[in-house]
């Protein structure tokens, strides 16, 4: 049986959330409960042209042969599909990445006759990222981003890993997780905790490093929606790590009138309605699937 949870909070009832978000409410849900995703480590090879080609390939299907294509070109590598166009990716020696889809996707969108030749030439940049994490040193520091996560993935990527192979990671709130990852080609890798070592870099010097990064990675931040329910769009990347942007929050302080009460439900949605609004904490309570009461 697997107890999946989504963490409600708000400014007056946790004490920590105030110092962690500067007095904002906040409900946040990284995940719904699911079943556990099967790794992916094997691919027929001599079918995989043929398919990825086939007309009206949906995402899902292209999801699941670009997984087939990344054990297929790391031997030993063992892929889950974390989210939607989001690959973790298990590699020999307790090492790990992310492989994020949207690029190649949409690059395959406009182009789908060229498919094959365009997942070769995204494949080719995630194995030379592979093999560079063993080559070289540790990663520039303005590489450093964080990523918001949950206990379950936490728990599934702490059983690969230890040591100084270790992610580097620190506990937000409640089942969230701040997880420190490397942006190296459009591909992503998490930090390890080696790799923090050989840098000299402390925990507590890790977020703000790493959001200063993504503030210079993100071109523009821009808020969609009339209200009460707003969404913030920065790509289609970072989206849920700008929670923890007060620079931004501070910005749209005239958006709402009461508390910010936010929602992550993947990393490239964030979502946030003002406190005082019945019909947008409707809204926030329907993406969380959670019954949602803020206090003041």
């Amino acid at each position: 049986m697997q107890v999946c949870t989504n963490s409600v909070l708000s400014s007056n009832s946790v004490n920590v959330l105030r110092a962690l978000l500067a007095g904002f409410a906040v409900a946040v849900t990284l995940s719904a409960c699911r079943p556990a995703p099967k790794e992916i480590t094997s691919g027929n090879a001599a079918t995989w042209t043929n398919r990825i080609q086939k007309p009206r390939l949906s995402e899902r299907q292209f999801t699941r042969l670009y997984a087939e294509a990344i054990a297929l070109r790391l031997p030993g590598a063992r892929v889950r599909i974390a989210a939607a166009r989001e690959l973790a990716v298990a590699l020999p020696g307790d090492r790990s990445l992310i492989a994020y889809l949207d690029n190649v996707w949409n690059e395959c969108a406009r182009a789908p006759a060229d498919r094959a030749e365009i997942c070769d030439r995204y494949l080719n940049a995630l194995v030379a990222t592979s093999k560079g994490k063993d080559e070289s040193g540790p990663p520039p520091t303005n590489s450093i981003v964080l990523l918001l996560k949950d206990d379950q993935f936490m728990a599934e990527v702490r059983k690969r890993a230890d040591g100084t192979n270790a992610i580097v990671a620190e506990r937000l709130v409640a089942d969230i997780w701040i997880a420190y990852a490397v942006d190296e080609d459009n591909q992503i890798r998490f930090l390890s905790e080696g790799d923090r070592q050989k840098l000299g870099i402390s925990l507590a010097e890790l977020r703000p490093l790493s959001m200063g990064n993504l503030r210079r990675m993100i071109k523009q931040v821009s808020l969609q929606g009339e209200g009460p329910l707003y969404m913030i769009n920065a790509g289609g990347t970072y989206e849920a790590s700008l929670l923890l942007s007060d620079k931004m929050w501070a910005g749209m302080s005239d958006v709402v009138k009461g508390d910010f009460v936010a929602a992550v439900p993947s990393r490239d949605v964030l979502l946030f309605t003002d406190s005082n609004s019945v019909e947008g904490i409707r809204h926030i309570a329907s993406v969380t699937g959670r019954r949602l009461r803020v206090t003041h």
